[in-house]
């Protein structure tokens, strides 16, 4: 978090434009958050393959009742 707020300062300070500078903090900050979406997706699918591998190689889906 320090490293994004050293940038921001560097940015703000040495970039004549300071509406170019927002531009790209704003880009930055985007291409940030589609990151995280794909790490967040990218763990649910780990979680998959790791339930799949303890499964030794079953597909099964956890459900809340178990059927007799």
């Amino acid at each position: 978090m320090n490293e994004v707020k050293a940038c921001i300062a560097w940015l703000m300070e040495n970039v004549e434009d300071k509406q170019e500078a927002l531009q790209k903090l704003e880009s930055i900050s985007e291409a940030l958050q589609n990151l995280s979406v794909m790490a967040e997706q990218a763990d649910e699918d780990l979680k998959l393959v790791l339930m799949f591998i303890e499964n030794d190689g079953v597909l099964k889906r956890k459900t809340k009742k178990t059927i007799h």
